[in-house]
């Protein structure tokens, strides 16, 4: 069974995301149940990892990407969060919003 895209964690909440690097504009969207999250940035040197945790800091904190650091699949961890805050946070996002 697969664990769900967003989850509560000891040290704040998972957040499973769907990461496209190289796109024309920042964006991010939570769709299906799922964090979609374009950047500019290519995927050169952590370059695009950064732009991922500097697009979603307005919106969901203090993260940091904890899992699939050379994947698009990535793990990003909401430090010091409760589960229903980002969850709101989340919900509106779902028509995308651009950076």
């Amino acid at each position: 069974m697969n664990a769900p895209s967003v989850r509560a964690a000891r040290e704040g909440v998972l957040v499973e995301a769907r990461v496209t690097p190289s796109a024309r504009e920042d964006s991010v969207s939570f769709v299906g149940g799922l964090l979609h999250v374009r950047v500019a940035k290519p995927p050169d040197k952590g370059k695009a990892n950064r732009e991922v945790v500097r697009v979603l800091k307005p919106i969901l904190g203090s993260c940091e990407i904890v899992a699939g650091l050379s994947s698009r699949r990535k793990t990003v961890l909401v430090r010091n969060a409760r589960l229903e805050g980002v969850m709101g946070a989340l919900s509106g996002l779902s028509g995308g919003r651009s950076g």
